[in-house]
């Protein structure tokens, strides 16, 4: 089991932004400058050059594929539960244990001891 298996499920994994909708549905779109936000797809504008996506239709600033990591639709997007909460944290634990050391799960904490006060 592993923690991108899970969270497809959910609809909470990533996708290539070559396979989101152009149809003008509003998708959550990742940058790693702006995060996460609402976009939509924009055929024809008067703002623009051409096709983009944009923030809210009529934008006079739109975006090419390539400024995003990828997107979630919204559609399949779903909360998860108390199973799937308890499935991605063993799914966690299997991958850190794959890796070697189970403790990797807190490597970027200074002092282990005190991990959970902060």
């Amino acid at each position: 089991m592993k923690v991108h298996d899970i969270l497809l499920e959910y609809g909470y994994a990533l996708s290539a932004m070559a396979g989101a909708p152009r149809d003008g549905r509003p998708i959550v779109a990742f940058s790693k400058w702006e995060g996460a936000k609402i976009y939509f797809w924009e055929a024809s504008s008067a703002h623009l050059a051409g096709p983009a996506w944009v923030e809210r239709p009529g934008a006079e600033t739109g975006f090419v594929d390539r400024y995003f990591q990828g997107w979630i639709d919204l559609a399949r997007l779903r909360p998860i539960d108390e199973i799937g909460l308890q499935r991605l944290l063993i799914a966690h634990i299997d991958e850190a244990r794959s890796k070697g050391d189970p403790m990797t799960v807190l490597d970027d904490v200074a002092d282990r001891q005190n991990a959970n006060d902060r």
